[in-house]
Order: structure tokens, then C-alpha cells, then sequence
């Protein structure tokens, strides 16, 4: 929930902020080096925190992490800067932890070009955000930042991640998950292996 950035470390501003300047509506990548960036990721939101850690821990400078923070009216001038700016870049995706249906993704996909069109890196669609098994959720959650950082070796992944690998019925993975035995597992457990049913 939102509530995890409650007094998180990395969710603050100086006072300068408030003082000086204005409201941004776009958020670049303030570490990111223009000459090794292939690979845009457009956010919004907390997701925004996940993916930071994530880019700290692999020690990655081939993603630039993009942050929306008006989605309307859509700040387009400002997004088509931003992607003449990063001339290597030739991936752009838009990630979000909610399924297809639900988050900003549709709006995005509407408000952008053909020829600035993002992929979507995301939980598949359905009917409810939640998947009832907390287990499901953090393999869900972890499949997201493995396909963004390029970490995921999953053969039934496409363009289009829909986590096929790891099934999309949580009751299902919980069976395999007792059949298999194990307490803990990953989103790279499944890679290469039969997706879950």
C-alpha cells in the first residue's frame, strides 16, 4: 500500500524544494549517464522506490528511471524530451505494479504516439489487484523488476509479459508450491521450467 512510504528514507524533499522552483510534473533520472542508457522506464507512483532499489542492487547504468507525476493533463512536450535526450535508448516501457487494466497504463497508452509508444511491464490482467496469496504477490512483485532490469530468463516471456511462467491462478501456485516443497522461492525459480497452471 502507500503506506510503505510512510517515513521512507528515500520519500523526501529538502526545504529548497519548497522554497525555490516549482511543481515538476516529469521527474528524470537525475543519476543516470546519457551515453549508456538503453532502456527508458516510465513510472508513477511508489513503484517508483521499488525500482531505485532494485537499479542500487544491480549497480545497473543502463536504465534511467522516469517519474510521471501529472498524468493529466499529460505532460507530452516534457516526455518527448526527455526521450530525444537519451539518444542510445531504443526500449521504452512504462512499468507499474497493477495489472494491465488497472494503473495509468491505459491512459498512457492513449496519450502517446506511435512512434513514442511504450511496452507494458506489469502483473497481467485481472479482475482484482490483489492475489489473494501473499506468496504469489512477492513473485509477482519481483517477476516486475527482474523483466525491467533485464534479469528475467523466463522462455515463455514475449514483448508483452503476461508471467505466463509463473501461472496466473494463485490457488494453483500454492499446490505447486507444497508439491515442490520449498518455503522460499523467487521469480527466477520458474525460469526455464514448465509455467504453473
Amino acid at each position: 500500500t502507500p503506506k510503505s512510504l510512510l517515513r521512507h528514507p528515500r520519500a523526501v524533499s529538502p526545504l529548497a524544494d519548497f522554497t525555490k522552483g516549482g511543481f515538476r510534473e516529469v521527474i528524470d533520472d537525475e543519476t543516470a549517464d546519457t551515453t549508456k542508457v538503453t532502456r527508458l522506464v516510465f513510472c508513477t507512483g511508489k513503484v517508483y522506490y521499488s525500482l531505485l532499489a532494485e537499479k542500487e542492487k544491480l549497480k545497473n547504468d543502463t536504465v534511467a528511471l522516469i517519474r510521471i507525476e501529472q498524468l493529466y493533463p499529460f505532460p507530452k512536450k516534457q516526455v518527448e524530451a526527455i526521450l530525444k535526450k537519451y539518444k542510445k535508448a531504443d526500449d521504452n516501457v512504462w512499468a507499474q505494479e497493477e495489472p494491465a487494466n488497472m494503473g495509468a497504463w491505459e491512459f498512457i497508452e492513449k496519450v502517446l504516439d506511435k512512434e513514442h509508444r511504450l511496452r507494458l511491464i506489469g502483473r497481467p490482467e485481472s479482475g482484482s489487484p490483489a492475489t489473494g496469496s501473499p506468496k504469489f504477490h512477492v513473485i509477482r512483485e519481483q517477476k516486475i523488476l527482474d523483466k525491467v532490469f533485464l534479469q528475467c530468463e523466463c522462455p515463455y516471456l514475449h514483448d508483452e509479459c503476461e508471467m505466463a511462467c509463473i501461472g496466473n491462478r494463485w490457488k494453483s501456485f500454492e499446490k505447486e508450491l507444497a508439491e515442490l516443497q520449498v518455503d522460499h522461492i523467487d521469480s527466477k525459480f520458474h525460469s526455464g521450467v514448465k509455467p504453473l497452471k
